[in-house]
C-alpha cells in the first residue's frame, strides 16, 4: 500500500466476520486477502484442532507474521551478498 494513494473503504467477510476496511490498495487486491485468510482460518478449524474461530485466526496471524519476517531476513541476508 502507497500512501500517496487514495484510500478506499471496503466491506470485507473474514471466516463470516464481517470487517470493514481501509486500504489503497485495489478492491480485488483486498478481496483476494480476505479470501486467503478465510481459507487458511477454516483449514485450521478443519484440520482437527480443537480451537475457537478467534484462536483459529490469532493462531494464522502468527504463521503470517512468522512468513513475513523470515521473507524479510532472506533479502536483507540477499542484500548483503549483493554488496
Amino acid at each position: 500500500m502507497k500512501d500517496n494513494q487514495e484510500k478506499k473503504q471496503y466491506e470485507l467477510n473474514i471466516a463470516g466476520k464481517k470487517l470493514s476496511v481501509v486500504s489503497a490498495d485495489d478492491k480485488a487486491y483486498v478481496e483476494k486477502l480476505s479470501k486467503e485468510l478465510t481459507q487458511r482460518i477454516n483449514e485450521f478449524l478443519f484440520s482437527g484442532a480443537n480451537v475457537d474461530k478467534l484462536s483459529a485466526a490469532l493462531i494464522c496471524a502468527l504463521d503470517l507474521l512468522d512468513e513475513n519476517t523470515r521473507l524479510k531476513a532472506m533479502q536483507k541476508d540477499e542484500k548483503k551478498g549483493t554488496k
